[in-house]
């Protein structure tokens, strides 16, 4: 059952890396606008006919502690994506280009992050003090506009959303400050009783949410001939 299962995975990533060319040739892309954010987004599309591609996206935020607010939090976390992309624009043996839309399914690998809030106790960010680590299911949509710049690279810009599915333990996090005031290190404490609507008998760290996040970038691809 193991070895069936690591020759289908197996046999997905060939299909998607190394199908058929007949419609249009293999881009390697890398998100510009997060890497100005010190995030790791790169991808690959496969076209596999005149209007459909397949693509798989990796992103990664290294980012163990990043200070806002006089505060510094945790904002490392990694996720991994499928998508199908249909062009508006049919494509005869040429690459893909023009609007598209598409279908997303991922998996959050890993998460230890705080959630910043916006405008609140007189602060344009706000940390919460506390953080989450755990992992998750990822799904939505996206639209985009792809330019050709020619022989080997193309511009890729989108906008879209992912509704995540986690489950997670939570940790309140303290600032630990020194004789002169400075932050000499961060202590954290896991969360026994998460907030829920019903809770059991036995404490239980174990929590989980649902919410929106949005997903857009500026892609640059290089694309094999």
């Amino acid at each position: 059952m193991k070895s069936t299962k690591r020759f289908l995975l197996a046999a997905g990533w060939v299909l998607l890396f190394f199908a058929p060319r007949a419609y249009g040739q293999t881009e390697v892309k890398v998100n510009g606008a997060y890497a100005l954010a010190g995030v790791i987004d790169l991808s690959v599309e496969v076209p596999i006919s005149p209007r459909l591609s397949l693509a798989s996206e990796f992103l990664y935020s290294p980012w163990e502690s990043v200070k806002l607010g006089g505060h510094s939090r945790p904002e490392k976390f990694g996720y991994v994506l499928g998508e199908l992309r249909w062009y508006f624009k049919k494509t005869d043996r040429d690459h893909h280009r023009g609007w598209w839309v598409s279908g997303d399914l991922g998996a959050l690998v890993m998460m230890k992050m705080s959630r910043p809030y916006f405008f609140k106790a007189d602060q344009f960010i706000h940390w919460a003090n506390k953080y989450e680590r755990g992992t998750g299911f990822l799904i939505g949509p996206a639209v985009g506009y792809k330019w050709i710049l020619g022989e080997h690279f193309t511009l890729d810009a989108y906008v879209g959303g992912l509704f995540v599915m986690g489950w997670y333990n939570g940790y309140f996090l303290y600032d630990v400050y020194g004789p002169g005031g400075e932050i000499v290190h961060r202590k954290d404490e896991i969360i026994m009783k998460p907030h829920r609507p019903n809770q059991p008998e036995i404490d239980d760290p174990w929590n989980g949410s649902s919410n929106w996040i949005p997903r857009f970038g500026v892609n640059v691809a290089y694309k094999f001939l």
